[in-house]
């Protein structure tokens, strides 16, 4: 009978050295282009989840949604919900913040004041610009990629893409509705955080509702959630920051918030009886002896 080979150990241990030595090596290179590009790679994320939505869940999805749910429920998503993903009004109420803040400026010489009023200026600006830098990408790639909506699928049995297509009601990826939802929320999130929570819950049931409504598919949700979160925050860190110039907005109830330039305040420190706890302990009183006890 023939003896088995013998294992080479060391060959196996040089093997999983070298492959630990590989995945180190692709870890640290990976953590460094996501450290110095982020928004790329989160773009390539994002198209990476995209790309599956499209082949296999996206046209099922909204088949599914149109057969199972209501007219009246989907026009109510589509239609009620889906008019709050308009940008107008919005824009409109900063457009009169900016206004507001000028006359306002103009009338009171007030250092204090002044310096307030240019701080909510600053900020209506930089959320107006916000929401329309990102509405520009969204409608530019709107017709290069040329994505037919829901409804030619439901009526036509077409799905897919008609690429530089010129009827602009068909366009459907990516969502502007979510885009302008997220611009919003992300912008809010940036300008006066405390309800960043709401904001964000208002944006995903923007996006939510243009799936539910069927005027979208799931994916240009993502891409338009993708595009409205991105382009504020390239925003304020290429152009904003760079100037000095703050979009934080503070009113008095928030001055226990840390602001810009001034330390956060501290907290009152706990004491016992007048004495701090996070005090060192007092040394030892001398002890009252009689003067035979002293002598010994």
């Amino acid at each position: 009978m023939s003896e088995r080979p013998a294992w080479d150990l060391s060959s196996l241990k040089d093997g999983i050295a070298a492959t630990r030595r590989g995945l180190t090596v692709g870890a640290r290179g990976a953590a460094r282009i996501t450290r110095d590009h982020p928004y790329l790679v989160t773009l390539g994320l994002t198209t990476a989840v995209c790309i599956p939505l499209m082949a296999f869940v996206d046209a099922p999805l909204a088949q599914n949604l149109k057969i199972h749910l209501s007219p009246e429920t989907t026009r109510f998503f589509s239609n009620d919900i889906g008019a709050l993903g308009k940008p107008e009004a919005y824009l409109a109420i900063a457009a009169l913040v900016i206004i507001f803040t000028i006359v306002r400026g103009y009338f009171d010489t007030t250092a204090v004041l002044r310096e307030r009023l240019k701080r909510f200026r600053d900020a209506a600006i930089f959320f107006i610009a916000s929401i329309l830098l990102a509405g520009v990408v969204v409608n530019v790639l709107k017709p290069i990629i040329g994505r037919v909506r829901p409804r030619a699928l439901f009526q036509d049995g077409f799905y897919g893409f008609d690429m530089f297509s010129a009827n602009w009601g068909m366009n459907s990826f990516p969502s502007g509705h979510t885009q302008m939802a997220f611009s919003l929320a992300v912008a809010l999130c940036l300008i006066y955080p405390r309800y960043d929570v709401i904001y964000l819950a208002f944006a995903v049931a923007i996006g939510a509702s243009r799936v539910f409504g069927t005027v979208h598919f799931l994916s240009d949700t993502v891409m338009g959630a993708y595009i409205g979160i991105a382009v504020p925050l390239l925003l304020k860190q290429y152009f904003y920051d760079p100037r000095g110039i703050n979009i934080r907005v503070y009113f008095d109830r928030d001055k226990a918030l840390p602001q810009p330039n001034r330390p956060a305040p501290e907290a009152e420190p706990d004491t016992i009886g007048g004495r701090r706890l996070d005090a060192p302990p007092p040394d030892p009183a001398p002890l009252d002896l009689p003067e035979d006890a002293r002598k010994h």
